[in-house]
């Protein structure tokens, strides 16, 4: 079993920061939970962090903390449930309270499909950009790599479904 480990900090736009990790629990069933410490270092929300991922997993990584230019925070993590990676983002505002009620889905939910080396970034408009690498076929197939905007309302604005960038078949 493992605790808490994959911590990444952001800053805040208010001189504090926002400091993410995935927490194992002891158990292996690893929650993503995020803390916003101010310019002091005294933590602003509750002892050990808020959870924001859905529900406990023992998939969940951490893979970005982004700053929403509003004093909010990105939270980018991906999950691997029964086979198949998702790509998910919740933002959160200055009081942890998420902005969109649930996490988006950016990509998938395939069975037999996995993800990896998923980035993201600030559009400079108050939303992410997100790129990713993407396996169709896990017994050897296609890989893609794929792209996805999204705006602080949670849109994607690159269409339902992700900008193809490259892609190859073995």
């Amino acid at each position: 079993t493992w605790d808490q480990q994959d911590p990444l900090i952001c800053r805040d736009g208010t001189r504090g920061y926002y400091i993410g990790f995935t927490d194992g629990g002891g158990n292996g069933t690893a929650k993503i939970k995020v803390q916003r410490v101010d310019s002091a270092g005294y933590n602003l929300w509750q002892n050990n962090g808020l959870m924001v991922s859905p529900i406990a997993n023992w998939g969940y990584f951490l893979r970005a903390l982004i700053s929403n230019d509003n004093g909010g925070v990105y939270v980018c993590w991906t999950n691997d449930i029964s086979g198949s990676d998702e790509i998910k983002v919740q933002q959160l505002d200055e009081n942890g309270l998420p902005v969109w009620g649930s996490s988006m889905l950016i990509y998938g939910g395939q069975i037999n499909q996995r993800g990896y080396d998923e980035k993201f970034v600030a559009d400079g408009k108050g939303g992410i950009i997100a790129a990713w690498g993407w396996d169709h076929n896990q017994l050897g197939g296609s890989d893609y790599i794929y792209c996805q905007r999204i705006d602080s309302n949670g849109n994607k604005l690159w269409g339902v479904n992700p900008v193809i960038v490259s892609s190859t078949s073995v």
